[in-house]
């Protein structure tokens, strides 16, 4: 991994942990710090002059730039829409990813199905041992 994408990488799971925290004022400081440090430059863009759209370009040499200021620039736009309460640190033990929740009612805890599922099986794993020992 480049020093800038582990830099992104770092600057974006700060921002989850922050929000994670419920600290709401701190997850913006540190949103607003990386859109300072990965200014974006937005674009319309149409593939065969249709279906119109934008692209986030950063301003900086290379591939890492323009994908270290989209990243940044969609964190804050989902900031916006649903606010910090959506970030989240994976409840899966041992995993260290991060995720959005975008569900209806707000009740993720999990980064995927995968860490979900493990995370029940060895519940349920747990409660038959626990019934089987009395």
């Amino acid at each position: 991994m480049s020093e800038l994408a582990a830099a992104v990488r770092a600057g974006l799971r700060e921002v989850f942990e922050i929000a994670a925290g419920g600290d709401n004022l701190g997850a913006v400081d540190a949103l607003n710090a990386l859109l300072e440090a990965h200014p974006i430059r937005p674009r319309i863009s149409g593939h065969d002059s249709g279906l119109w759209h934008l692209h986030v370009t950063g301003h900086g040499a290379g591939i890492g730039a323009e994908y270290g200021a989209g990243a940044v620039w969609g964190l804050a736009v989902a900031f916006t829409k649903w606010g910090a309460t959506r970030f989240g640190l994976c409840s899966g033990n041992g995993c260290d990813n991060v995720y959005l929740d975008t569900s209806t009612n707000a009740s993720r805890r999990f980064c995927s199905d995968r860490c979900a599922t493990r995370a029940h099986v060895a519940a349920h794993r747990a409660r038959k041992r626990a019934q089987a020992a009395n």
